[in-house]
């Protein structure tokens, strides 16, 4: 019997194998304790990231609310000066000025079309299976990388979601950024949620 990697129990758990290769991981789950085992834990690891990425999609639950409610401070009218205010103000800004200037440098190509990134990104959320690596490269901006879908779901608005790792490579500078899109009701993805390694 062929091994069961961790790429095909995930793909199992999210429901994306046909009835063969599911039928293959019922019968080695049924001899394999070590592999009921890494199913457990990856079933634990969807359960928490299920939650967490609910959090972060759909806001607070209705005991998180009290919670937060409970434990948020009272209200005070009294007005901060503004000489405090400032260098947050100028944080944000700076802050503001840096994720645009990066986000452009990587959105766009020099023409003002749109990027291959932006076009691989795009078909591999809409039609490319969990765990598959599609490459992508724009040799005119000097940039390529690679897009992963690694898991997908519906959100209770209906909307489905995917959950991505993508890598770039642009003058020798290497960047990693995993998040969450969904699908519009125009077809297009919007990205949720994303953090840079």
């Amino acid at each position: 019997m062929k091994e069961v990697d961790d790429l095909s129990l995930n793909a199992y758990l999210d429901g994306e194998l046909d009835s063969e290769a599911c039928a293959h991981i019922e019968r080695a789950l049924e001899v394999d304790p070590d592999l009921r085992e890494r199913l457990r834990s990856l079933r634990e690891v969807d359960a928490m990231l299920s939650g967490a990425l609910k959090h972060a999609l759909l806001g607070p639950s209705v005991s998180d609310t009290s919670i937060v409610a409970t434990l948020a401070p009272k209200r005070v009218d009294k007005q901060t000066p503004l000489w405090r205010a400032w260098p947050a103000m100028a944080a944000s800004i700076a802050a503001l000025a840096f994720g645009a200037a990066i986000g452009y440098q990587f959105s766009a190509s020099p023409t003002g079309k749109v990027s291959e990134f932006e076009t691989t990104f795009a078909k591999t959320l809409e039609s490319t299976p969990s765990g598959v690596q599609v490459a992508w490269s724009s040799p005119d901006a000097g940039a390529a990388g690679t897009v992963v879908a690694v898991r997908t779901w519906q959100a209770k608005n209906g909307q489905y979601c995917r959950e991505y790792e993508a890598q770039r490579t642009q003058a020798q500078r290497r960047e990693s950024e995993t998040g969450v899109a969904c699908r519009r009701p125009d077809g297009s993805w919007r990205v949720r949620m994303r953090y840079y390694d």
